[in-house]
């Protein structure tokens, strides 16, 4: 059992490798290609390791299934280019079942998905009520799929527009309100995967919850970035490149696609790993920075843009000036940065003496149960700035140092 997931993984790669010689080939190589690349390569990768190690566990089987899923878009996408555009007159091997499987194949790649927020991370759904749930996914994905397998009509391809090969014209009448119905019931499950995860991570408690953290943390950030990537995006006309969309769309991608699977894993693979409040503390930081610059570097645009300020290329010490201005911001900003992500992650507990006022409340919530003496040190440590920090037990009638 613990060969077959790694077998699969290397059936991806081999198809991985297909497909990026046909996007060569097909002059089609550009940013979303590289992040679904790592998308195919985090979920399967973390799959293979998961499936190989606690067979029993299925969202190890549910990753490499993503992973392979995804390979299977791509090469499908990139052969029926291939095919009509790039060298329509050669003889295509499997260019008929590549359109046929382009036009449903994406829902292997969907429904692993919600299973996932459902089953995550013990691989059973927490309550006895929610157990028809995983069945109701499968069988709302595997229905849309046949009715858009039977559905008549054109391939639903971007390339290339044929007629579906297994469409019944006779069925078109009860196909489209099932396609409709079906693609409702995708949406109200997705939802309530979303539901089921935070209900568990309410009742959650010890190394569960701890797990179910890193999930939760990298959620709330993809929304973040989500709502950034719309915002920028409404400032773009046309065609219009804007590298921060660019930037903040990349790092949306890379969060779903590589940072999901990899805490997924580590969280399933090991019980406790770290502290959160830390990183989410310094991802705060770093994000209220940037976004105070872009807001400079906004209203300086626009005071340029109005005629408030001259442009500042037609005078050198100007820009020279407007340079300097604009790093002696950077400290102030840090400092607010800083401040505000304090009160954002630990509330009003900004200072070392303001954090020891809550700490069992923080190391019992926090930590799991083997950490607590190690971790409680590095706590006290860093709430006082002390150089060293020991932890002792009274064992009988000695003293035991235990950490520090």
């Amino acid at each position: 059992r613990g060969r077959l997931p790694w077998l699969i993984y290397g059936l991806m790669l081999v198809l991985l490798a297909i497909t990026a010689i046909l996007t060569v080939w097909n002059d089609s190589f550009e940013a979303f290609v590289a992040i679904a690349i790592l998308m195919m390569l985090g979920y399967g990768t973390v799959g293979a390791l998961v499936a190989s190690r606690i067979p029993s566990n299925p969202l190890g089987w549910l990753m490499l299934t993503i992973g392979l899923g995804f390979v299977l878009v791509g090469l499908t996408s990139e052969l029926v280019t291939y095919g009509y555009v790039t060298e329509p007159s050669a003889s295509v091997p499997f260019l008929d079942l590549a359109v046929w499987l382009s036009n449903w194949v994406f829902f292997v790649v969907f429904m692993p998905i919600p299973l996932i927020l459902l089953l995550f991370p013990t691989g059973r759904v927490h309550s006895p009520r929610w157990r028809w749930v995983p069945a109701a996914v499968v069988a709302i994905a595997v229905i849309s799929a046949v009715a858009v397998m039977l559905n008549p009509g054109p391939v639903d391809n971007d390339v290339v527009r044929v007629p579906n090969p297994t469409g019944v014209e006779s069925l078109r009448p009860v196909l489209g309100p099932v396609l409709f119905a079906s693609t409702a019931g995708l949406f109200i499950i997705a939802v309530a995967s979303v539901v089921a995860l935070f209900l568990r991570f309410r009742r959650a408690s010890g190394d569960e919850r701890q797990q179910i953290r890193w999930l939760a943390y990298l959620a709330a950030l993809a929304c973040v970035l989500l709502v950034g990537t719309v915002v920028s995006s409404l400032s773009v006309e046309g065609d219009q490149f804007i590298p921060v969309v660019e930037a903040i769309w990349l790092a949306l991608f890379a969060c779903i696609g590589v940072a999901f699977p990899v805490a997924i894993g580590l969280s399933i693979i090991r019980h406790g790993l770290f502290d959160l409040d830390l990183v989410i503390k310094r991802t705060a930081v770093f994000a209220v920075l940037v976004a105070s610059l872009m807001v400079v570097g906004g209203v300086a645009t626009l005071l340029i843009a109005a005629g408030v300020v001259p442009s500042l290329d037609e005078r050198p010490p100007l820009l020279l000036l407007a340079g300097v201005l604009f790093g002696l911001l950077l400290l102030p900003l840090y400092r607010f940065s800083k401040w505000l992500a304090d009160r954002l992650v630990f509330g009003g507990r900004s200072t070392p003496y303001e954090v020891l006022t809550e700490f069992s409340g923080r190391v019992g919530s926090t930590y799991s149960s083997e950490d607590v003496l190690p971790r409680m040190a590095q706590l006290v440590g860093d709430a006082t700035r002390a150089r060293s920090s020991r932890v002792w037990l009274r064992v009988g009638r000695e003293l035991q140092e235990v950490a520090r």
